[in-house]
């Protein structure tokens, strides 16, 4: 399994009704973006607290950078 698709599970697992995409440009640092109905009336920062929670310990391995972008599916 590619550390890209490890990503992934792990904040599916962690934000189960999110939509991920992960590019990893180097093996090293990664640019992730999620969606998800989870972060409805939350800020910018407890958005990517959720993601970071859902990554665990992902930084003691390979992974040195993250860069996060998050947005809110709207429940139309």
């Amino acid at each position: 399994m590619s550390q890209a698709q490890a990503i992934k599970d792990l904040i599916l697992l962690g934000i189960p009704d999110a939509q991920v995409q992960v590019v990893d440009p180097d093996g090293h640092h990664f640019e992730i973006a999620v969606a998800s109905k989870a972060f409805k009336n939350k800020s910018l920062v407890e958005q990517h607290r959720l993601v970071y929670k859902a990554l665990g310990n992902v930084f003691e391995g390979p992974v040195h950078a993250v860069q996060i972008k998050t947005s809110v599916i709207n429940e139309d």
